[in-house]
């Protein structure tokens, strides 16, 4: 798990507070609020149509909210574009990859990229450190189209970190990998964490969450109904949070911060439980969240 020494002095690497956005008459987000600590997984959980995806392109500078406040590090940003938060070190992995399938692997990381004309040697170079540094197996020269889906994630992650990003948005990552594959993901994420970046982790898979999580935060009907850590929290607490306890009809959100669970009133229909399994070589060996080595 992240260093709580480490990281307790530092400014969040992320705040999103009290975040309100509207698709016409439609409240998609309704105050929402969201803090990540530096050095830890951050996992986002809501059922389909909560808000996840939403918060976080707000966060990646895809929309612009009508109220609330995004910062970053500890200092006010305004993105107004994906360009801008990638230059503010935030990245964004979609759940639908955005990657040229005609294109190569090479073409793809430098398809964006700005200060210079395309070099194809260079450009593969630069895969090659990236995937490298990052543990991801990744072939510059293939084509994009020519490779398994999980192979295309990690162009799409081996993409985001060649921007130099220290803060990764994935969204919804393991909905398309085969179980082995989800789980050599989520080892990935947990090792990426460790080195002292922070990753937010959308998804409604509530065992993927436990597993890797250190911090974890719920929506639903675009508010903040839950925020907890990882390790205060088991299936029943998240499930209750994501389709209603039963219990209150006023919802308790808090201000963005990381305390003990509060939550709100019934709505959504019962989450998905998957457990993935542990073994498949494409992704470099990871850790758990105690630090250890899974080998």
């Amino acid at each position: 798990m992240g260093d709580a020494n480490a990281t307790s002095s530092a400014p969040p690497a992320l705040v999103l507070d009290a975040i309100t956005h509207r698709f016409g008459a439609v409240r998609a987000l309704d105050g929402a609020s969201l803090v990540v600590r530096p050095g830890t997984v951050h996992a986002l959980l809501g059922e389909n149509g909560a808000g996840k995806s939403t918060l976080m392109r707000v966060a990646f500078g895809m929309l612009h909210p009508h109220a609330g406040t995004l910062h970053r590090d500890g200092a006010e940003l305004r993105l107004a574009s994906p360009a801008a938060a990638m230059a503010a070190g935030i990245g964004m992995v979609h759940q639908h990859f955005t990657l040229v399938p005609a294109m190569t692997v090479a073409e793809n990381v430098a398809l964006g990229s700005t200060g210079h004309r395309y070099d194809p040697a260079r450009a593969a170079a630069r895969v090659r450190v990236v995937a490298e540094r990052a543990g991801l197996a990744l072939d510059p020269a293939a084509r994009v189209r020519d490779l398994p889906v999980g192979a295309q994630q990690r162009c799409e992650i081996v993409k985001a970190l060649a921007r130099d990003v220290s803060l990764l948005i994935l969204d919804e990552p393991t909905a398309v990998l085969a179980p082995a594959e989800a789980a050599e993901l989520l080892r990935w994420v947990r090792r990426y964490a460790d080195q002292g970046h922070a990753v937010v982790l959308i998804t409604h898979k509530l065992r993927d969450a436990l597993a890797v999580a250190d911090d974890l935060t719920v929506l639903r009907k675009g508010r903040t109904v839950l925020t907890t850590r990882a390790a205060e929290a088991d299936e029943g607490l998240l499930a209750r949070a994501m389709i209603g306890s039963g219990g209150t009809d006023t919802p308790r959100v808090e201000s963005p911060r990381l305390e003990s669970p509060q939550l709100e009133s019934p709505q959504l229909e019962s989450p998905q439980l998957e457990s993935p399994q542990l073994e498949n070589p494409v992704f470099e060996r990871g850790y758990s969240k105690s630090g250890h080595s899974n080998s």
